[in-house]
């Protein structure tokens, strides 16, 4: 492929992703949060069971607080499950942002891994099955 033609492809998806409408993207568009890594992670492991309104306000409270691995460890699990709720499994859920984080810092310096077999080691990602 030339690179006039990737370029267009690249322009059509941008378009395209304007008009997802996923927790995350949400997220960034009504409150003005920079889309990382770790602000998509942590919204996505929100997600789970959770209907989207409540997701994108649980997210927004969170980052609030804390929007990078080195803040959120500073949080307790009580504070998480505080701000997050009523999030579906709230209190698991501030317990696994907590263990990921801690994961995430002491392995991989607080970057969120970009391969899929790193990604999936972690306890407590994994992927949605396919249907």
């Amino acid at each position: 492929m030339d690179k006039k033609r990737f370029l267009k492809v690249v322009n059509i998806l941008k378009k395209e992703c304007e008009k997802w409408d996923a927790p995350a993207i949400r997220l960034s568009r009504h409150y003005g949060y920079k889309r990382t890594p770790y602000t998509i992670l942590i919204s996505t492991l929100l997600s789970f069971r959770t209907k989207d309104e409540v997701t994108v306000e649980a997210a927004h409270r969170l980052f609030k607080l804390a929007d990078t691995p080195k803040k959120m460890i500073a949080l307790s699990k009580e504070d998480i499950a505080k701000v997050i709720y009523p999030v579906g499994f709230y209190n698991q859920k501030a317990k696994n942002i907590l263990n990921i984080t801690e994961i995430l810092l002491k392995k991989y310096d607080g970057i969120v891994p970009d391969s899929l077999e790193e990604l999936t080691s972690i306890k407590g990602i994994g992927q949605k099955p396919l249907k």
